[in-house]
Protein backbone atom coordinates (compact mmCIF):
# COMPACT_ATOMS: atom_id res chain seq x y z
CA UNK A 1 0.00 0.00 0.00
CA UNK A 2 1.42 3.49 -1.24
CA UNK A 3 0.00 6.04 1.34
CA UNK A 4 1.10 9.05 0.18
CA UNK A 5 0.65 10.95 3.40
CA UNK A 6 3.04 9.09 5.15
CA UNK A 7 6.78 10.67 6.76
CA UNK A 8 8.43 10.43 4.49
CA UNK A 9 5.80 9.80 1.44
CA UNK A 10 6.59 7.31 -1.33
CA UNK A 11 10.23 7.83 -2.90
CA UNK A 12 10.98 8.48 -7.13
CA UNK A 13 12.99 5.49 -6.17
CA UNK A 14 10.00 3.51 -5.09
CA UNK A 15 7.40 4.66 -6.95
CA UNK A 16 9.83 3.46 -10.22
CA UNK A 17 10.92 -0.16 -8.61
CA UNK A 18 6.73 -0.92 -8.42
CA UNK A 19 6.49 0.70 -12.46
CA UNK A 20 9.36 -1.85 -13.44
CA UNK A 21 7.78 -4.70 -11.42
CA UNK A 22 4.13 -4.14 -13.68
CA UNK A 23 2.19 -1.72 -11.13
CA UNK A 24 -0.01 1.33 -13.64
CA UNK A 25 -2.19 2.48 -10.98
CA UNK A 26 -3.41 3.22 -7.52
CA UNK A 27 -6.40 2.41 -5.98
CA UNK A 28 -8.56 5.01 -3.77
CA UNK A 29 -11.47 2.53 -1.40
CA UNK A 30 -13.06 4.21 0.89
CA UNK A 31 -17.15 3.91 1.89
CA UNK A 32 -16.97 7.52 2.41
CA UNK A 33 -16.49 10.24 0.01
CA UNK A 34 -12.99 11.18 -0.24
CA UNK A 35 -11.65 14.52 0.23
CA UNK A 36 -10.19 16.55 -2.78
CA UNK A 37 -7.18 16.49 -0.54
CA UNK A 38 -6.80 12.86 -0.95
CA UNK A 39 -7.74 12.30 -4.72
CA UNK A 40 -5.06 14.91 -5.32
CA UNK A 41 -2.32 12.74 -3.16
CA UNK A 42 -2.68 9.94 -4.81
CA UNK A 43 -2.73 11.74 -8.40
CA UNK A 44 0.69 13.44 -7.71
CA UNK A 45 1.72 9.71 -7.09
CA UNK A 46 0.11 8.73 -10.44
CA UNK A 47 1.90 11.43 -12.48
CA UNK A 48 5.45 10.36 -12.80
CA UNK A 49 4.22 6.87 -14.47
CA UNK A 50 1.25 7.47 -15.93
CA UNK A 51 -0.42 5.46 -13.62
CA UNK A 52 -4.06 5.40 -13.40
CA UNK A 53 -6.05 6.15 -10.72
CA UNK A 54 -9.12 3.72 -9.55
CA UNK A 55 -11.95 4.77 -7.49
CA UNK A 56 -13.90 2.57 -5.62
CA UNK A 57 -16.34 5.20 -3.63
CA UNK A 58 -20.13 5.59 -3.18
CA UNK A 59 -21.60 6.44 -6.68
CA UNK A 60 -22.81 9.50 -4.91
CA UNK A 61 -20.00 10.63 -4.45
CA UNK A 62 -19.22 11.37 -8.06
CA UNK A 63 -21.78 14.25 -7.70
CA UNK A 64 -19.37 15.54 -5.54
CA UNK A 65 -16.17 15.04 -7.41
CA UNK A 66 -18.04 15.79 -10.71
CA UNK A 67 -15.98 19.12 -11.07
CA UNK A 68 -12.86 17.37 -9.70
CA UNK A 69 -12.03 14.54 -11.27
CA UNK A 70 -11.19 16.23 -15.01
CA UNK A 71 -8.81 18.51 -13.02
CA UNK A 72 -6.23 15.48 -11.18
CA UNK A 73 -4.34 15.22 -14.18
CA UNK A 74 -3.90 11.41 -14.68
CA UNK A 75 -6.85 8.64 -16.03
CA UNK A 76 -9.43 8.04 -13.80
CA UNK A 77 -11.29 4.40 -13.43
CA UNK A 78 -14.36 3.99 -11.22
CA UNK A 79 -14.78 0.48 -9.84
CA UNK A 80 -17.48 -1.89 -10.03
CA UNK A 81 -19.67 -0.11 -12.14
CA UNK A 82 -19.38 3.29 -10.64
CA UNK A 83 -21.05 1.36 -7.47
CA UNK A 84 -24.69 1.47 -8.90
CA UNK A 85 -27.25 -0.22 -7.05
CA UNK A 86 -29.02 -2.78 -8.74
CA UNK A 87 -32.64 -3.36 -9.01
CA UNK A 88 -33.32 0.45 -9.78
CA UNK A 89 -33.40 2.95 -12.48
CA UNK A 90 -29.20 3.91 -13.08
CA UNK A 91 -30.77 7.74 -13.15
CA UNK A 92 -32.88 8.19 -10.47
CA UNK A 93 -29.54 7.31 -8.31
CA UNK A 94 -27.73 10.61 -7.03
CA UNK A 95 -24.14 10.52 -9.01
CA UNK A 96 -24.65 8.55 -12.25
CA UNK A 97 -25.85 11.14 -14.53
CA UNK A 98 -22.35 13.22 -13.50
CA UNK A 99 -20.53 9.34 -13.99
CA UNK A 100 -22.06 9.35 -17.81
CA UNK A 101 -21.70 12.87 -18.18
CA UNK A 102 -17.73 12.24 -17.42
CA UNK A 103 -17.91 9.21 -19.81
CA UNK A 104 -19.29 10.71 -22.35
CA UNK A 105 -16.24 13.88 -22.42
CA UNK A 106 -13.31 11.06 -22.19
CA UNK A 107 -12.77 12.64 -18.44
CA UNK A 108 -13.97 8.72 -16.64
CA UNK A 109 -13.58 5.19 -17.32
CA UNK A 110 -15.94 2.36 -15.93
CA UNK A 111 -15.23 -1.11 -14.92
CA UNK A 112 -17.86 -3.69 -15.70
CA UNK A 113 -16.32 -6.15 -12.70
CA UNK A 114 -17.74 -8.01 -9.85
CA UNK A 115 -21.51 -7.76 -10.81
CA UNK A 116 -21.74 -10.40 -7.81
CA UNK A 117 -21.49 -7.86 -5.38
CA UNK A 118 -24.56 -6.07 -6.18
CA UNK A 119 -26.86 -8.18 -8.31
CA UNK A 120 -30.21 -9.62 -6.61
CA UNK A 121 -30.54 -11.85 -10.09
CA UNK A 122 -26.97 -13.63 -9.65
CA UNK A 123 -24.85 -15.73 -11.67
CA UNK A 124 -27.97 -18.34 -12.19
CA UNK A 125 -29.85 -15.48 -13.39
CA UNK A 126 -26.78 -13.88 -15.80
CA UNK A 127 -26.87 -10.83 -13.47
CA UNK A 128 -29.78 -9.40 -15.60
CA UNK A 129 -30.04 -6.24 -13.35
CA UNK A 130 -26.51 -5.19 -13.35
CA UNK A 131 -26.52 -6.13 -17.19
CA UNK A 132 -29.21 -2.54 -17.19
CA UNK A 133 -26.28 -0.65 -15.78
CA UNK A 134 -23.91 -2.22 -18.03
CA UNK A 135 -25.98 -1.99 -21.14
CA UNK A 136 -26.91 1.91 -20.66
CA UNK A 137 -23.09 2.56 -19.69
CA UNK A 138 -21.92 0.75 -22.87
CA UNK A 139 -24.54 2.51 -25.09
CA UNK A 140 -23.52 5.99 -23.92
CA UNK A 141 -20.15 5.30 -23.57
CA UNK A 142 -18.29 2.74 -24.96
CA UNK A 143 -14.67 3.74 -25.21
CA UNK A 144 -14.58 4.05 -21.78
CA UNK A 145 -15.81 0.92 -20.50
CA UNK A 146 -13.43 -2.12 -19.60
CA UNK A 147 -13.89 -5.35 -18.42
CA UNK A 148 -12.60 -6.90 -15.54
CA UNK A 149 -13.22 -10.04 -13.31
CA UNK A 150 -12.95 -8.39 -10.10
CA UNK A 151 -10.72 -11.29 -8.69
CA UNK A 152 -9.73 -12.31 -6.15
CA UNK A 153 -13.22 -12.20 -4.86
CA UNK A 154 -12.55 -11.29 -1.28
CA UNK A 155 -14.79 -11.54 1.56
CA UNK A 156 -15.70 -8.35 3.34
CA UNK A 157 -15.68 -8.14 6.91
CA UNK A 158 -19.02 -7.39 7.34
CA UNK A 159 -19.25 -6.08 10.97
CA UNK A 160 -16.66 -9.11 12.01
CA UNK A 161 -13.31 -8.75 12.71
CA UNK A 162 -11.22 -6.84 9.77
CA UNK A 163 -8.52 -9.38 10.73
CA UNK A 164 -10.39 -12.66 10.20
CA UNK A 165 -9.08 -14.59 7.34
CA UNK A 166 -12.25 -15.87 5.32
CA UNK A 167 -12.33 -17.97 2.58
CA UNK A 168 -12.96 -16.42 -1.19
CA UNK A 169 -16.17 -15.86 -3.11
CA UNK A 170 -16.49 -19.52 -5.25
CA UNK A 171 -17.44 -16.70 -8.90
CA UNK A 172 -16.96 -18.52 -11.56
CA UNK A 173 -15.24 -15.71 -14.14
CA UNK A 174 -15.50 -17.58 -16.87
CA UNK A 175 -19.17 -17.26 -16.94
CA UNK A 176 -19.63 -13.27 -16.55
CA UNK A 177 -17.24 -13.45 -19.62
CA UNK A 178 -20.00 -14.83 -21.82
CA UNK A 179 -22.78 -12.56 -20.08
CA UNK A 180 -20.81 -9.72 -21.53
CA UNK A 181 -20.55 -11.12 -24.67
CA UNK A 182 -24.25 -10.79 -24.20
CA UNK A 183 -24.55 -7.08 -23.02
CA UNK A 184 -22.35 -6.05 -25.55
CA UNK A 185 -23.71 -7.43 -28.83
CA UNK A 186 -21.10 -7.99 -30.97
CA UNK A 187 -17.66 -9.20 -31.76
CA UNK A 188 -16.39 -5.97 -32.59
CA UNK A 189 -17.80 -4.38 -29.11
CA UNK A 190 -16.15 -7.03 -27.52
CA UNK A 191 -13.19 -6.36 -28.51
CA UNK A 192 -13.14 -2.98 -27.42
CA UNK A 193 -13.98 -3.87 -23.58
CA UNK A 194 -12.09 -6.66 -23.43
CA UNK A 195 -8.58 -5.48 -25.49
CA UNK A 196 -8.84 -2.09 -27.24
CA UNK A 197 -10.01 0.29 -24.05
CA UNK A 198 -8.07 -1.69 -21.70
CA UNK A 199 -4.82 -0.90 -23.96
CA UNK A 200 -5.53 2.21 -24.09
CA UNK A 201 -6.07 3.26 -20.12
CA UNK A 202 -3.16 1.07 -18.86
CA UNK A 203 -0.80 1.71 -22.26
CA UNK A 204 -0.22 -2.19 -22.49
CA UNK A 205 1.30 -2.43 -26.32
CA UNK A 206 1.65 -6.71 -25.66
CA UNK A 207 1.01 -8.78 -28.45
CA UNK A 208 -2.74 -8.96 -29.98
Amino acid sequence: MLDPFSDPPPSPETLQSLHDAGVRGLRVNSAENPSESVLRAHAELCMPHKWVLQLHIPLDAFATLHKLIPTLGVPVVADHFASVSAGQNPYSQRGFAEVVDLMKRGELWVKISAPHLDSQFGEDGNYADMGVVAKELLGEAPRMCVYSSGWPHVQGAMGGDPLEIRPFRDVDDSAFVDVVKGWVGNWRAFQQIMVDNPRRLWGWEGRD
